[in-house]
């Protein structure tokens, strides 16, 4: 915070920064702030999501900030009334924006700042009194802390080369630290948000909230503790899924695995545990795969390895005729069932078998043939028919 207002860069452009504001609930009128800065962007993120598009509608909840003058941006939420939102500030935006398939990692503005303010401070403050602008200067580069206004006059100067930094032991001394810090590498990340307690959308419509709000809990079914602190809480979820007192975690994943591999899982509605899925035909060989894979750190090829190199994964997929009779739905795994294979398998054995697989390891994905869909607006660029012969792995 800098006077009545913030910025981010103030140190240094190097020291990466963003500015978030609470959650407040749109009426339909426009939301408003003062801002100013270089390489900047503000937007209004709402329902907490990042709806920015290129969209006549969506494409106005993202701006960018160019210009070291105080200027009011203001965001329409006529379409979003009553929807929760929240203003984002990054000091680095538009390096930080989405990142294609083709293109590198952004580069950071060198000059990078932004700041806000509720009201842009009169300038006219620094010179009063003052015998004229050298005895202004002068005080400034001596004072200790600054008002909005000096602090105003002070960038200002040194943006336009007027005042060097080396006039001043403070700014001399805060440019020398700034060439020892690296420049700021940007990824696409989560933040931890604020706490609050969420109601309940029913029958799963955003726009029919419960009267009541639900209190941050884990699972009803898993006993559900209720989760504390000033977080968003995800950690404290996690914790508490991955706890040792919960095995339903390491079963539910084994299980997926096991289907993977075998064509059906040991509970063969592997995506409901719950009471209307079923039992597990097999509840032994479950917990000790559940068990063995924490035990391993939960490591997936090492789960993968051991059913792979299991005698039922060896077995013929073929079964006796006795075998027909007694277990005609394959549920005591006395045979390898057949598997239907995948569409990416069967692309890449086609483009093997003209010896057109390209076998490169790594490298840049390659966009999907899409040239045969409708276009839209949002149709992203589509890629070779052949897919430049890579396998289906790369192809994104």
């Amino acid at each position: 915070a800098v006077g009545s207002g913030y910025v981010v860069g103030d140190r240094s452009t190097r020291l990466d920064g963003a500015l978030r504001s609470e959650d407040f609930t749109l009426d339909g009128s426009q939301v408003s702030l003062w801002v100013k800065g270089i390489g900047a962007t503000v937007s209004l993120r709402i329902r907490n999501y990042e709806m920015v598009g290129a969209g006549p509608t969506t494409r106005v909840l993202r701006q960018r900030i160019e210009n070291d003058h105080w200027q009011l941006v203001s965001f329409p939420t006529t379409l979003w009334e009553g929807e929760t939102g929240y203003l984002e500030v990054l000091q680095n935006g538009w390096a930080a924006r989405y990142i294609g398939a083709r293109e590198g990692p952004p580069n950071p503005h060198g000059q990078a700042y932004v700041a806000l303010t509720e009201k842009p401070p009169a300038w006219s403050s620094v010179w009063t009194g003052k015998t004229g602008p050298a005895q202004a200067i002068s005080e400034l580069l001596a004072a200790d802390s600054y008002t909005p206004a000096q602090a105003e006059v002070l960038a200002t100067l040194i943006r336009c080369g007027l005042l060097k930094a080396n006039q001043s032991p403070e700014l001399e001394k805060l440019t020398a630290l700034r060439d020892q810090i690296a420049m700021p590498v940007f990824v696409r990340s989560l933040i931890d948000g604020d706490s609050y307690q969420q109601p309940i959308f029913i029958r799963g419509n955003h726009k029919k909230p419960s009267p009541k709000e639900n209190p941050r809990h884990f699972l009803d079914g898993l006993g559900g503790e209720m989760i504390s602190g000033t977080g968003s809480g995800r950690r404290q979820w996690a914790e508490q899924l991955l706890a040792a007192d919960n095995p339903l975690t390491a079963r539910v994943r084994v299980n997926q695995l096991w289907a993977r591999v075998f064509g059906r899982g040991i509970v063969s509605s592997v995506d409901d545990f719950g009471e209307m899925g079923t039992l597990p035909s097999h509840p032994e060989l479950l917990d000790f795969l559940a068990q063995d894979f924490v035990k391993e750190g939960w490591s997936m090829k090492k789960m993968i390895r051991k059913m792979v190199l299991s005698q039922t994964f060896r077995m013929a997929s073929v079964p006796s005729e006795s075998a027909r009779q007694l277990d005609p739905d394959h549920s005591l795994l006395q045979s390898m069932p057949i598997r239907r294979m995948e569409a990416e398998s069967i692309r890449d054995h086609i483009l093997a078998c003209s010896e057109e697989l390209k076998k490169d390891l790594f490298g840049y994905s390659v966009n999907a043939y899409i040239d045969d869909q409708p276009a839209s607006r949002a149709k992203p660029q589509g890629g070779p028919l052949n897919g430049n012969g890579r396998r289906s792995i790369y192809i994104g």
